[in-house]
C-alpha cells in the first residue's frame, strides 16, 4: 500500500539519521480504504491490482 510504503521509508530514514520517528500508520483507515491493513499478506500482483481500485 502507498501508505505502508511511505511509512516504512520515513522509519529506516528515522533508523539510519536519527530524526524523529513518522506518526504509526492508522490500521483502521487502511481497512476502510483498501479492506485490509498492513498487516495481511498478498503478492505482489494482487496488491497492485487493488490499490489500483481503491487508489
Amino acid at each position: 500500500m502507498p501508505e505502508s510504503d511511505t511509512y516504512e521509508r520515513a522509519y529506516f530514514k528515522h533508523l539510519s539519521s536519527g530524526g524523529p520517528a513518522p506518526e504509526p500508520i492508522d490500521e483502521d483507515t487502511l481497512k476502510e480504504k483498501y479492506g485490509f491493513d498492513s498487516t495481511d499478506l498478498l503478492c505482489e500482483e494482487c496488491l497492485a491490482t487493488l490499490t489500483k481500485k481503491n487508489g
